[in-house]
């Protein structure tokens, strides 16, 4: 890759740009990573992306929150969460866990790559990360709706065959009385079970205001 490619810069903008919009801050490069950091109700949550130090042509990064005493951490076995133990992902390098490049086009492709990874994966690790063992699972649950919206609201309609061509009486009567139907059956099951159709239901019903 040429010499005077500012990687940086380029994770700045294919990472940083996206990930700025939920408030995480650019924390400069530290310890030969570049740090994105927010504070979300109290825990301050971290972002570690980083070249690998015998090779400086891959790339990856990891996740981790000042809450010691995570349920998940305890899981893992650790509140550093590398990328390569994160499941079904997918890198282009032979060493799980980070991505490889030579040419800046390349750089700005695994960039890209590892941005889908965090938004879709690292987000919902990082609220895992930063729950109390005596934590419920509110967070999880807001953050999964609003990051995932758009696959949650899927699920719904796949789910329950339910119409979405249109904000109009006919769709919005048929609305509701498939939701009044599947919560009616949600009430005769434990809140466990039903807890997620219920997230997916009001990420249905989010997008429909939203789209019309």
């Amino acid at each position: 890759m040429d010499n005077k490619t500012n990687r940086g810069k380029l994770v700045r903008k294919y990472i940083g740009e996206e990930i700025e919009k939920f408030k995480f801050e650019y924390k400069g490069y530290q310890n030969d990573s570049w740090k994105y950091e927010r504070k979300f109700k109290g825990v301050i949550q971290t972002i570690s992306i980083y070249p690998y130090r015998f090779d400086q042509r891959m790339i990856t990064f990891e996740l981790y929150t000042d809450v010691k005493n995570s349920a998940y951490a305890s899981e893992m076995g650790t509140n550093v969460i590398q990328a390569g133990m994160i499941e079904d992902i997918t890198t282009n390098s032979e060493m799980w866990g980070y991505w490889k490049y030579d040419t800046e086009d390349e750089l700005i492709e695994v960039l890209n790559d590892m941005k889908d990874v965090l938004m879709k994966k690292g987000m919902r690790i990082l609220v895992q990360l930063s729950k109390g063992e005596e934590e419920t699972d509110t967070a999880e649950m807001y953050h999964e709706l609003y990051f995932n919206h758009d696959e949650l609201c899927e699920k719904f309609i796949k789910k329950t065959g339910i119409k979405a061509t249109g904000f109009d009486e006919k769709n919005i009567n048929n609305w509701f009385e498939v939701i009044e139907e599947r919560v009616a059956v949600l009430k005769k099951q434990s809140y466990e079970q039903s807890k997620w159709e219920l997230v997916e239901m009001a990420a249905f019903l989010g997008n429909q205001l939203v789209k019309y």
